[in-house]
């Protein structure tokens, strides 16, 4: 995923494109830097909230989350995942996710 990201950032600018691929030892390198990121284990939406859903709840979601964000002037570098969590439905298998553990989540 990394590689992904670093290939569609120098996609964006002007940059020549990477060359070399991650080392093996990255991501270790990469949590040792960041000591602040974690992973934590995703949870599963319930089908009741997932069947719940509808486009005018999504938009309300939305419009509201966009309101607070112009309000309170948020960086786009301090806006994050909206759920850290995933949106695994059903009895699919658990992932892994990173979050920032420093930040304070509500």
């Amino acid at each position: 995923m990394a590689e992904e990201i670093a290939h569609q950032r120098y996609q964006l600018s002007k940059a020549p494109p990477l060359q070399r691929s991650f080392g093996k030892h990255w991501l270790e390198r990469f949590r040792a830097r960041h000591a602040e990121i974690q992973g934590v284990w995703t949870r599963q939406i319930e089908s009741s909230r997932h069947n719940a859903t509808n486009l005018d709840v999504v938009k309300t979601w939305f419009d509201a989350v966009t309101e607070l964000c112009i309000e309170h002037q948020y960086q786009p570098q301090h806006i994050y995942n909206m759920d850290e969590s995933g949106f695994a439905i059903g009895a699919s298998q658990s992932s892994r996710a990173l979050v920032n553990i420093r930040e304070k989540s509500s």
